[in-house]
């Protein structure tokens, strides 16, 4: 019988990681938008900033993650701490590019978009 300390030391898939940043990235901080009504994160609005101007400014904005939202200790930071560079980049990219996803409602292309996104952490 598989114990459940057993599973939190199980090494995450790619598509684990990608999905739980996704998660968090819609999950964090919820705040209504006095305009719209809707609950949005503050990665979410980030997210939206960044999908009206990735095309025109150049270098493009970076969706910026804050260390402090991951919780200490959690899996997904220890995932994340033990990626190497292009791996972490991978990750990040791709959940990035799901949240854009997520959030056009214009049917704007944001395929030819995937090598302008960028990140840090702060």
């Amino acid at each position: 019988m598989t114990t459940t300390r057993e599973l939190a030391t199980v090494p995450w898939s790619r598509a684990r990681i990608i999905d739980e940043l996704l998660y968090m990235f819609k999950t964090k901080d919820p705040d209504t938008d006095p305009e719209t009504g809707h609950k949005r994160s503050k990665y979410e609005k980030q997210g939206e900033f960044i999908l009206h101007r990735i095309n025109i400014y150049r270098p493009a904005p970076s969706l910026v993650l804050y260390s402090s939202d991951l919780e200490q200790g959690s899996q997904l930071e220890r995932e994340l701490s033990g990626l190497d560079d292009a791996g972490l980049d991978d990750v990040m990219t791709e959940s990035i590019y799901r949240l854009l996803d997520e959030l056009n409602t214009s049917e704007f292309k944001i395929d030819v978009l995937r090598r302008n996104i960028r990140w840090k952490i702060k």
